[in-house]
Formats: C-alpha cells, sequence, structure tokens
C-alpha cells in the first residue's frame, strides 16, 4: 500500500492531519469536476438527435415494449429491410439505459439528454478517480479531459460511448487500487465494470489485455489478481450465446465481421490511415496540444516546428490527403493545409507524451497508459470501418493524465507558476465548447429541414419517401415520410421525395423527378464537424481526414422533387423504371 511521504506527514501535523487535508481537497476537487461537466453539457439538452442517435433511441422504444427482445424488429437504415441485429453493432446497454431514463423522464430530446448527464458526471469522476492513482495533479488531468472536443461532443450525443466511458474508467481505477492493496473486493468490482463497460460498447472488451498488462508488470506477487478477469470472460461469453440463441448469430461476432468489411471495402492506403489517425486523434484532444509549450524543451518545440513545416510541405506536393484536396487548379489552399498538419503534429504529440512517459518511469503506470493510446488508436485506425471521434474517446482522459505526469515530473504542478498550467485549459476549452456547438448546429439544421419541408409539401398526392439517414432519418419518420427501399422499391410518377445533400445518398435520377425546393439551412459559428465540402468528418472520416474545419461553415442543403416518372431501387441505386 502507498504510504505518505514522512516529511509532509510531519509539516502538516502527522498523517491523519494530511489525510483529512487530501480528503477535504478531494471533495473541493469533485464538487468542480461535477460543476465545470454539467457547466458545458446543460447548455446542449435541446440537442436534436444526431448520427446514430436514432439506432439507440429506437432500442429504446423496443425495449420498453419487448424488454428481453431488444433487438428483435427490422429497419430500413443502410437501404432496404434488414434485422436491426445486423445494423445496430453496439450491445444493448445503452437501450436499456436510455428506456430507464424515458420511463422516469420522457421520450423527448430535453428529457433523454438531461437522463444521461449522469453517465457524463459518472465520466468525469471516473477520469479524477483514475488520475487520482497515477498523477499528483487530478484536478487538471481531468479538467483537460473534459474540455476536449472527445468528451463535449460524446456527451452532448445520445451514443454509447459516454455511457462505456464511464465504467472504463471507473474499471481501471479499481482494478488498480485491487492490484495494489491486494483487495479482491475491488478486484471482482472491476471485473463487472469491465463486463457493463462492454455491454454498453464492445471496444471495452480491450480492457482484459489492458488489466492483465498492468498486473503483470507489478510483478510476480500480483500475478494471481489476473484470475478475476475470468468473471468479464464467462459473462460476455454467456452473452454471446445467449444472442447468438435470439438472432442467428452472436453480437459480438457480427459486430467484428461488419468492421472487417466495412473496412476492407473503403480500403484506405496505410499513410492516408495513420495521417487521418493522427490527424483525428490530436485536434479532437486539442487542449493536450495546447500545453505543449509547457511540456517540452525550446530545442524540441523547434524541432516540432520544422517537423510541421516539412510535413506541410510534403502535403502540398501530394496536393490531397484521401479526398481532402490541399491543392486546387494550381492554388495551396493554405488554411486547410496548415489545420490538417497542426492536427496531425498534435495527434503525434499525444503517442510522444506516451512513450516519453514510458521510457522515463518504466513503470507499470507508464505501461498502463501507453497500452491505452496506443490500443485506442489502432482500434480507430485499423479496426473499426472508419475514424471518427467517438472510437478515440478514451484518449481525452489518458491525454489528461500524460499532460499532469510530465508538468509534476518538472514540479510545474506544485510550483508558484502552476496557475499557468490551469490557464492553458482556456484555449482548448474555448474549442472544444465551439466544436460541441458547431455539431449541435449541424444536427439543428437537419431537424428544422424536416420541420419545414413536411410543413410546406408533406401534404401532397401521393406517398412521401425520403433518401438519408441518421437525424434526418428519425426526424423524417416521426413526420410520416417512409425511407426509400433501394434493393426493390418502386416510387410512382406524382410521390415526392426528400433528400438531405450532406448524408449518405445515393445520385439522384435528375430526369425523372421535378425539383420542387431546394432549402438552405446556414450553420451558425465558425466550424464544420460533418461537411464533404469542408472536408471535415468527425462522426466518420468518409466526409473527410480531419475532425473539423476552421472557417466560414458551408450551408446545409434539403431538397424536394416531384416524382415525374417511376423510379426504382437497383442494388443500393435509384434509376429509372421506364
Amino acid at each position: 500500500m502507498r504510504t505518505l511521504n514522512p516529511e509532509i506527514a510531519s509539516a502538516t501535523g502527522g498523517a491523519g492531519t494530511m489525510r483529512s487535508l487530501l480528503a477535504r481537497q478531494g471533495v473541493r476537487d469533485r464538487i468542480w469536476i461535477v460543476l465545470a461537466t454539467l457547466a458545458c453539457l446543460v447548455p446542449f439538452l435541446a440537442k436534436p438527435l444526431n448520427i446514430d442517435d436514432p439506432l439507440y433511441v429506437w432500442t429504446a422504444e423496443r425495449i420498453h415494449v419487448h424488454p428481453t427482445d431488444y433487438f428483435g424488429f427490422r429497419l430500413n437504415w443502410y437501404g432496404s429491410e434488414q434485422p436491426f441485429s445486423y445494423i445496430i453493432n453496439n450491445p444493448p446497454g445503452l437501450g436499456y439505459t436510455l428506456a430507464l431514463v424515458a420511463a422516469l423522464l420522457g421520450w423527448d430530446e430535453r428529457s433523454l439528454h438531461a437522463g444521461m448527464l449522469l453517465p457524463s458526471v459518472a465520466a468525469s469522476l471516473g477520469m479524477y478517480a483514475l488520475a487520482r492513482r497515477l498523477c499528483p495533479a487530478p484536478l487538471l488531468a481531468t479538467l483537460i479531459g473534459i474540455f476536449t472536443p472527445l468528451f463535449l461532443v460524446s456527451s452532448t450525443g445520445l451514443g454509447c460511448e459516454t455511457l462505456m466511458l464511464a465504467f472504463w474508467l471507473w474499471a481501471i481505477a479499481l482494478w488498480i487500487r485491487g492490484v495494489d492493496d491486494a483487495r479482491p473486493s475491488w478486484l471482482v468490482a472491476s471485473s463487472l465494470l469491465v463486463t457493463a463497460a462492454t455491454l454498453a460498447k464492445y471496444y471495452a472488451l480491450g480492457l482484459l489485455p489492458l488489466l492483465a498488462a498492468y498486473t503483470l508488470a507489478r510483478g510476480r506477487r500480483r500475478w494471481a489478481c489476473a484470475v478475476w478477469l475470468g468473471i468479464p470472460l464467462l459473462l460476455l461469453a454467456a452473452y454471446e450465446l445467449v444472442s447468438r440463441e435470439a438472432y442467428g448469430e452472436g453480437l459480438l461476432h457480427s459486430a467484428t465481421s461488419y468492421a472487417l468489411v466495412a473496412r476492407s471495402a473503403l480500403a484506405p492506403d496505410l499513410a492516408t490511415t495513420v495521417l487521418t489517425g493522427l490527424a483525428f486523434a490530436g485536434g479532437t484532444t486539442a487542449s493536450v496540444f495546447f500545453f505543449a509549450p509547457l511540456l517540452w524543451s525550446r530545442s524540441i518545440l523547434v524541432g516540432a516546428f520544422l517537423a510541421t513545416v516539412v510535413l506541410a510541405s510534403e502535403l502540398a506536393l501530394a496536393g490531397h490527403v484521401s479526398q481532402l484536396v490541399l491543392r486546387d487548379a494550381g492554388a495551396t489552399r493554405w488554411s486547410v493545409l496548415a489545420q490538417t498538419s497542426l492536427m496531425m503534429m498534435a495527434g503525434l504529440q499525444l503517442v510522444a507524451l506516451a512513450v516519453r512517459d514510458l521510457v522515463t518511469r518504466r513503470d507499470a503506470e507508464a505501461l498502463l497508459l501507453t497500452l491505452g493510446v496506443g490500443g485506442t488508436l489502432i482500434f480507430a485506425m485499423f479496426l473499426n470501418w472508419t475514424v471518427n471521434s467517438r472510437s478515440l474517446l478514451p484518449l481525452a482522459p489518458l491525454g489528461g493524465v500524460l499532460v499532469a505526469r510530465a508538468l509534476s515530473a518538472s514540479s510545474f504542478v506544485t510550483s508558484a507558476r502552476r496557475w499557468i498550467a490551469f490557464g492553458a485549459l482556456a484555449p482548448g476549452a474555448l474549442l472544444a465548447f465551439a466544436v460541441a456547438w458547431a455539431d449541435y448546429e449541424f444536427a439543428l439544421a437537419t431537424r428544422n429541414a424536416v420541420a419545414q419541408l413536411t410543413e410546406r409539401h408533406g401534404h401532397s398526392e401521393g406517398h412521401a419517401w425520403f433518401l438519408g439517414h441518421w437525424g434526418f432519418q428519425y426526424y423524417m419518420e416521426r413526420a410520416g415520410v417512409r425511407p426509400v427501399d433501394l434493393a426493390n422499391g418502386h416510387l410512382a410518377a406524382g410521390d415526392l421525395l426528400f433528400a438531405a445533400e450532406n448524408n449518405a445518398t445515393p445520385e439522384l435520377p435528375r430526369q425523372s423527378i421535378a425539383v420542387l425546393e431546394v432549402l438552405e439551412l446556414p450553420i451558425a459559428g465558425w466550424i464544420s464537424t460533418m461537411s464533404v465540402v469542408a472536408h471535415a468528418g468527425l462522426h466518420s472520416s468518409v466526409f473527410g481526414p480531419i475532425p473539423f474545419a476552421i472557417g466560414t461553415p458551408p450551408k446545409e442543403h434539403f431538397l424536394v422533387a416531384r416524382v415525374t416518372e417511376p423510379i426504382r431501387g437497383v442494388a443500393g441505386q435509384l434509376v429509372s423504371d421506364p
């Protein structure tokens, strides 16, 4: 068990007094953490459903009616009706959580977001619990993690990642305590939290090798603790068997297969994959980037600047990264080039922090942090079907701890200059809130477009259909509009067709439709999060290899058209039906 420094204990009147002071400080820190989390998230309680949020709400609605058959329905999400168990690719943990929230508060967006404040606060306090075990400045480490685009965007949505993160962080914190103090009760609690985290998002299964590596690094006397990791293995094996019996295929196996097949279809080259992953890691953990002047020597900072210039030059010569065009009609897009290069270098800095911490300290805690960062990046870049912010969420707390550990090594956080470290939080917090607000505006534009278009055109003669999904699908279906079946659907002359341009939609057969209206809605602010035009792909790198783009956001376009001659869906496309 760790003990107090005798000199510190003596100076403060003994070990008992020191523990009392630390306990009071811990209470004050936790109050600040809860207040900071709520201050960041409460302004977004009315955020419309966005990206994959509808999938979890539909799961919750199903659970509300059939509690044990959570995925037992069909949905047109990829262009034709399929079993929901094939579409969701995530476990039902969040669905049960949202069903409970809705039963208590209601099904509207504000109620659902209000209920999900609890997992967000639990995740923030989990950051603090882990940071207290790993660094001497847990409050600073936690605030760095909270004030990231990663955490704020994930926590203002209704996705499963924040719930997973809460269980993930507390599982690690309790496991470290159980191993260090040889307390089986903490190990059992941690193992159950590992199971809960995995039932929120399958990514959390990576906790098993992570915690095993930490246990082995603590020495042979602790190796027996690893046997408790058999609990989640047994529980998850039972879940896989039950889901196979219910839905014909183990859901964990199904999700893994889908990710590998989808990724092979996209087939990005290695350089693009790595550069995109670094850009996403750097951009979505921007609060870590702003600490660079406090973390590195002047010579290293100069070297990093020169490396950024070299990277920018190479990118300018290449002219593009994936779909992102950096040189257009002979002119280099300097603003985009600068943002892309800085995000990639910021991601590289995060990796460098983890590696330096491991090389310098060479202890179990450093190994845990390095494997956590490396494993998250490998999953996001090579195992997930696309790079997105959600799959990188564990980098937020890990980055905060790494910064705090690096500052403590230089006695920065214990000196009179520690206010500078807290001051460095400000630009990162501002950027994180701006990115979260831009994502809110993107979701709001979609809901407003559906309301306006269906109000003006929804009562026309003929059937009404739509193309697109995410939040657009959710609100269209609530308005009574049906999704087009791109496998064998038929649209008759006189039918209405609604479509979102900045979405997953096929090419329209222009010769078979008459456009009635093109609605343009501006996005307030100075950041784009999901735009093919801006090459920002916060939720999917298919839209662009950077998570967000600074600059005036392009307008969102929505179309409503009248079908003038029959159209049918064939192999995922719409074609004229002569």
